[in-house]
Formats: C-alpha cells, sequence, structure tokens
C-alpha cells in the first residue's frame, strides 16, 4: 500500500487564527515543509482578504504548489502568480455552500464552468467538504453523494471526501463538564455505544457538582483538559487561549473567559460555544462572581471574547433550567440582558442582586476541594 500525504496546514492550519501570521513565518513554514520532504503542499488560498484576513498575502507566501479558489477573481489571481494547481470546493451540504460561498451547489458548479474549463484535469483536486454527513443535514444518501462525485469530476480527476466535522470517525467522543454523579450514565454509554473518550473536558473549577473529569481519566484514559489557569491537580492537558486540538477532524477551540472563576474558558466547536457558567441563555444572564476566585470586573471585561463569534454560534450554557432551548448568540445578544448592559456598574447591581437571591452553594465545601485535588472525598453526603 502506498501512502501520500497532501499537506494542507499552511492554510486551512492557519487561516482561522486571529493574530495574523507574519507572511515571513508562512514562508519560512512553507520551505520547512518542502525541505522535510513532502511535495504536495496547498499553500495558501486566494479568498477576498476581507473575509479571509490571515491569506490576503497570498501572493507573496506562494512558491510552487496548489492554492484554494472561491470565484473567478480567486482563480484570476491564481493564474497571475502563476498557480497551476488549482483546488476548488463542493458539498453535499447546501447550507454550507451557502454559508460559506454564498451559492447552491448548481450555482457553483455552472460558475466553475465559466473559468475552469481550460484547466487541465490532472491539476485540479475539488474537496466535498461534509461528504462524511453534516450537523445542518445530517448524512447524506448515496445518491447525493454520487451527483455531487459527478459534478466534481467536470473540473478534478482527484476528489477528495473531507470529513469536516468529523462524522467519519463518530466513535471518537469529548465530554464537556461531565458531572462524577452520573458516572454510570457515563460508563454505559460509552461501553454499550463503543465509543472512545479522547477528552474529558472542564469549562472550570466548578463548585457545586464534582467533576468526572479525573475518575473518567482514570478509567478510560483520556486526557483531562482545562485552562492553563487552573489550579487544579490531576488535569493532564493544559491549554491557552485560542488554543485549538482536534477530534477526529473536528477542531476543539478554547477561549478564555475569567470571571466566573480565573480559569473559565469558552470551549468552541463549528457552529457551538459551550460556556459553562460565563454566559447562560437568555434571562438567566451569566454565572455568579462570588464564589472562590470569581471577579466582576474581570467577568465584565472578559465579556469582550464574545466578538470573536459568529452571531448563529449556538450558545450551549451550563446551568440554564432543564427543557430551556440552547439559542444562538445573535438571539443572546436581544434577549440575555447582560448583553445589553452598557455600564460595569449596571452589571455589579445585577450580580449582587443575583448572588442574593441565590444564596449559599451547598456543596461547595465538598465540590470545590475534590475538584482542586482530584480526588474524591471519603463521604459525598448528596449521594448517600
Amino acid at each position: 500500500m502506498k501512502v501520500s500525504i497532501y499537506e494542507v496546514g499552511p492554510r486551512d492550519g492557519l487561516q482561522a487564527l486571529r493574530g495574523f501570521v507574519p507572511t515571513d513565518t508562512k514562508i519560512a513554514l512553507i520551505d520547512a515543509l518542502y525541505t522535510a520532504g513532502l511535495t504536495q503542499i496547498e499553500e495558501t488560498s486566494l479568498a477576498h482578504p476581507k473575509l479571509v484576513p490571515q491569506m490576503a498575502d497570498a501572493e507573496a507566501v506562494f512558491k510552487d504548489g496548489s492554492v484554494l479558489v472561491m470565484n473567478r477573481r480567486g482563480f484570476d489571481r491564481a493564474v497571475a502568480m502563476g498557480a497551476e494547481k488549482i483546488n476548488i470546493v463542493l458539498s453535499p451540504c447546501e447550507t454550507f455552500n451557502m454559508k460559506n460561498m454564498g451559492k447552491t451547489r448548481s450555482e457553483l458548479v455552472l460558475m466553475y464552468k465559466t473559468f475552469m474549463d481550460k484547466t487541465p484535469k490532472a491539476n485540479v483536486r475539488v474537496y466535498l467538504s461534509m461528504a462524511f454527513g453534516s450537523p445542518f443535514s445530517g448524512q447524506f444518501n448515496p445518491t447525493t453523494i454520487k451527483s455531487c462525485l459527478r459534478d466534481a469530476k467536470m473540473f478534478g480527476n482527484t476528489v477528495v471526501f473531507a470529513d469536516t466535522v468529523g462524522a467519519g470517525t463518530p466513535n471518537e467522543v469529548a465530554l464537556v463538564d461531565p458531572v462524577y454523579d452520573f458516572m454510570d450514565n457515563y460508563t454505559s454509554l460509552l461501553n454499550e455505544q463503543g465509543l472512545k473518550l479522547v477528552y474529558a473536558i472542564a469549562t472550570h473549577t466548578h463548585a457545586d457538582h464534582i467533576t468526572a473529569c479525573f475518575t473518567l481519566r482514570e478509567q478510560f484514559g483520556c486526557e483531562y483538559v482545562m485552562s492553563t489557569e487552573t489550579a487544579s491537580l490531576g488535569v493532564s492537558m493544559h491549554v491557552d487561549d485560542e488554543e485549538k486540538i482536534m477530534l477526529g477532524s473536528i477542531p476543539i477551540q478554547f477561549h478564555s473567559a475569567p470571571g466566573h472563576t480565573n480559569d473559565s474558558m469558552i470551549v468552541h466547536i463549528p457552529g457551538y460555544m459551550m460556556t459553562g457558567d460565563f454566559l447562560f441563555n437568555g434571562d438567566g444572564g451569566v454565572g455568579r462572581d462570588d464564589l472562590p476566585s470569581g471577579r466582576v470586573q474581570v467577568h465584565w471585561d472578559a465579556l469582550s471574547v464574545l466578538d470573536r463569534f459568529e452571531g448563529h454560534t449556538v450558545v450551549c450554557s451550563g446551568h440554564d433550567p432543564p427543557g430551556t432551548t440552547m439559542m444562538s448568540l445573535d438571539w443572546n445578544r436581544e434577549n440575555n440582558p447582560i448583553l445589553s448592559m452598557t455600564s460595569f456598574e449596571t452589571f455589579r447591581v445585577w450580580q449582587e442582586e443575583t448572588a442574593a437571591k441565590l444564596g449559599g452553594v451547598s456543596k461547595i465545601k465538598t465540590a470545590i476541594p475534590a475538584n482542586l485535588f482530584g480526588e474524591l472525598p471519603e463521604s459525598i453526603p448528596w449521594l448517600e
């Protein structure tokens, strides 16, 4: 069996980063990849610089590899800079096509025909994004995939079935903020469905329950993931602000969001943000800041992190009442009272009034030591 590596890191690995990577650094990365022996490298994207600022220096970065083009303008730029190997994108998921390229698959095919017809098929790779399934459309029937494949073969000899969201490796899973009380449920689910637990992630050090993360690590050998700011012991993987790890082909990115605790973070996957106690849905507002390591001013300042996320991202919060519908960030900007506040003083008063209504946390003296030391206490009162 022959295995070929087609490296897309200089484009796909860099394009979503918030901070602009210097052009010289990108060139050094590409040079290092070629020096390492790789011969097939997607070096950059000819997307509009306003849409993908990270790729604004495409002409300066390009050496001799392939480039991704999204439209006629991008194709013309590619030709002008001497690129002969062209990559394009289609998807069986029409929601993906519309969100990423503003056109249906049929419209994309017609568009590509206007400028790709003279490009040798041997020089073209066509990515079928979300080929194994989509969070918008679910699994695709064979007829849809065959139709998409026919469209792709009109343009290129190489068609890439891209597992964009990890649907091709559905047995690898992560748990975010698992609770020790439900360990039997997690164990049964993982064993019965043959799932491999890769990560147990805690959005912060909890005060109202014992995390199951350290127990899951002991039992299943998964990584126990928390922020680098945590004081909790037993954590096997510490992550920084904006660090990204992969679950199959699903990117999981972490965003520092302190305030409720100093180690609070948002866990983001495409389309969803797990906010722990940093942000709730609607009238729930946000988590209280009067518990250990909580800071009201820090929480207020950290709300700016929400500007990093697209408005359609679903807010999956940690402590909303049972039955609460998880809503989009844009919806919360309209309906969550915290996100319409314009002054810290208003937020401070809200925090004080909320803390007074909630009163004490009954499990705190058991939960915090357990979570900090990564050890179960001899007695768990609420489970006896």
